[in-house]
């Protein structure tokens, strides 16, 4: 049998193969290494985004830390330290604004969520505070079924126990087990 610098090579695949056999149950023991851990594929710090049509600004969007993340065809991005974003609609010229302590962005399947104190103000003013609020994109809707509270500029505040379902724009919604008061004119 052939040897290598004294070894037999039947002696150095033994010790090669008990050498992976070794490795390889320890790697399958690390917790650390497990399948279920997803690392981003980019960072971006002090995020400073503007998305703009024909020249005119939809967007605008801030965030500390963004994680971007890529797995298949499907790309998502994590808002770890939250996010704050300005969009504007066709007809308003004064943008909605939307604040969330931590937010997943997820454009090819059009959900958006954010979470933990978030805080949405539409075009006219009104005010929507809650823990968690979600984005679908293909349905132009946004809902929770976190508590809402709602405060309006003209005093009127609604709370909802079981969240809320309403379009993008925050004009037209559904409360959940609610309560609140209401300002009615009196036309008489």
């Amino acid at each position: 049998m052939k040897s290598f610098a004294g070894i037999k090579w039947f002696h150095f695949f033994w010790i090669l193969g008990g050498l992976l056999f070794m490795s390889c149950s320890e790697i399958e023991k690390d917790e650390t290494l497990s399948p279920k851990r997803r690392f981003p594929t980019r960072i971006i710090k002090k995020a400073d985004f503007t998305l703009k049509d024909s020249s005119k600004v939809k967007m605008t969007l801030k965030a500390p830390i963004v994680y971007e993340f890529l797995e298949g065809s499907t790309t998502y991005m994590i808002f770890p330290k939250g996010l704050e974003m300005s969009y504007y609609d066709i007809k308003n010229k004064k943008p909605s604004y939307l604040r969330a302590k931590w937010a997943k962005v997820n454009e090819f399947s059009g959900y958006y969520q954010g979470r933990k104190g978030v805080l949405m103000i539409n075009a006219t003013g009104d005010t929507l505070r809650t823990k968690s609020l979600v984005w679908q994109k293909q349905t132009n809707q946004i809902y929770t079924t976190d508590p809402v509270s709602i405060r309006r500029l003209d005093g009127t505040f609604l709370d909802s126990k079981n969240g809320i379902r309403s379009n993008q724009e925050f004009t037209r919604y559904t409360l959940y087990q609610n309560k609140g008061e209401l300002k009615i004119e009196d036309k008489n």
